[in-house]
């Protein structure tokens, strides 16, 4: 009944690019949210500006369920802990998503994601 809509996030240092490959749209978000510790360290002024970035980039329709693949590529040295994974958890909630994945591994093409290929898990 819910049509399912993926948006891919990387996260790295200050910076943030959402893809929305279905529909060919991507937004980047810069701004000082990350530390010398965390790539999220200030969850608040984060989680307001991936709210927006993902308004502009997401196909507007009222079935769908938004699922977000949240991929951390910095600060990531030996996998990510669980506070770190929480963090990206409760973001990517807190940003209107029904289903978060968190992928570590190599980045996910168009086809990937497409594949499903982070319900899997990590590669």
């Amino acid at each position: 009944m819910f049509n399912q809509h993926v948006l891919y996030i990387t996260i790295n240092k200050d910076h943030i690019t959402i893809d929305n490959f279905a529909a060919k749209k991507q937004e980047v978000i810069t701004g000082a949210f990350s530390n010398t510790r965390l790539a999220i360290a200030h969850f608040l002024t984060c989680e307001a500006k991936l709210k927006e970035a993902i308004k502009r980039v997401q196909s507007k329709s009222l079935l769908q369920s938004l699922t977000l693949v949240m991929h951390q590529k910095v600060l990531n040295d030996g996998g990510l802990c669980e506070i770190e994974e929480r963090i990206l958890l409760e973001l990517g909630l807190g940003s209107g998503a029904s289903k978060v994945f968190i992928w570590q591994g190599e980045p996910l093409t168009s086809e990937l994601i497409s594949q499903k290929i982070y319900e899997k898990g990590q590669s």
